[in-house]
């Protein structure tokens, strides 16, 4: 049994009911799964009385929806899902007024969509997005002077939101958020000028309260966090100083308990990592090769 998620119609005339050890149904039947905003788009799974069962379906694969002004220039661009299925954006918006932006798509190709501005930033400004449980955004940020900041959108659009500086350091060289099994979130960043590569654990909702935790010294540019489904973070990112891919699991809250291991070492390896956890609770990594030439994506 698997929910459909919402926005989508199951149509289908009754149970199907398939003979055992024939496989077959005493008659044809058609199942057909649509928008409900748009029954024109729709999945056809057929079943033959053989048993034998296809699928048509006028879904293009993707579509691809201008969410910006042509020419505008927009850099440190995130994502996430939220339960409804819609996305929300953050980017840093370099023209006109510049400044970290959130935008809240209303349908799922984002045709419809609100933009607000997170906060005024004049240079650029590295940011990253996750949709907390409340299906509101959670974003955090570089701020030229402040250093690491995190915004909690308290509305959908987020033109409401408390923000707060979660340490002052400049120079970063990434900054990845998730949100934890409690609901607050995490973040992993890590900033050139100190050289340092931390984790946050925010201890409430606005991260006034938190723990930070040094996770590797002198090394953890772009780094990738996800949370595993015993709460404790897993980490990827770049060793600068041995030009490695490198993984962490936290075995523990803070992460001051935990286990490092370099995933590749062919060469230059591991810049721009992004981390997944499939079913197994196993990382599942893209990142860049800088070894070739040209330089390719590795996985």
């Amino acid at each position: 049994t698997s929910p459909l998620p919402s926005g989508i119609v199951f149509n289908a005339s009754g149970d199907v009911s398939f003979s055992q050890l024939a496989g077959t149904i005493p008659v044809k039947k058609i199942i057909i799964l649509q928008l409900a905003s748009n029954p024109t788009v729709n999945r056809v799974i057929t079943i033959e009385s053989s048993g034998l069962v296809s699928e048509a379906s006028n879904i293009a694969r993707w579509t691809i929806t201008s969410l910006t002004s042509p020419g505008e220039v927009n850099s440190y661009i995130s994502a996430d899902l939220g339960s409804d299925d819609l996305s929300r954006v953050s980017y840093w918006r370099g023209m006109g007024t510049y400044a970290v932006e959130f935008l809240n798509c209303l349908n799922v190709d984002c045709a419809n969509r609100t933009t607000s501005i997170v906060e005024i930033i004049t240079t650029l400004a590295q940011n990253a997005i996750a949709v907390g449980q409340d299906g509101f955004g959670r974003v955090a940020y570089q701020h030229v002077s402040d250093g690491l900041k995190f915004a909690r959108c308290t509305n959908s659009d987020c033109t409401s939101k408390n923000i707060n500086t979660i340490e002052a350091v400049s120079g970063p060289v990434g900054i990845s958020i998730a949100i934890g099994l409690d609901g607050f979130p995490r973040m992993a960043y890590s900033y050139s000028s100190t050289a340092f590569f931390k984790f946050v654990r925010c201890l409430n909702a606005d991260c006034t309260a938190k723990n930070i935790t040094e996770v590797d010294s002198y090394s953890g540019w772009h780094p990738s966090l996800a949370i595993g489904s015993d709460g404790f973070a897993r980490i990827s990112y770049y060793d600068p100083n041995n030009n490695d891919l490198k993984f962490v699991r936290c075995l523990d809250a803070d992460c001051v308990s935990k286990n490092i291991t370099a995933v590749d070492t062919a060469g230059s390896v591991g810049r721009f990592t992004s981390l997944v956890l499939d079913a197994n609770q196993y990382g599942q990594i893209a990142y860049y090769d800088d070894n070739s030439n040209p330089s390719i994506l590795k996985f």
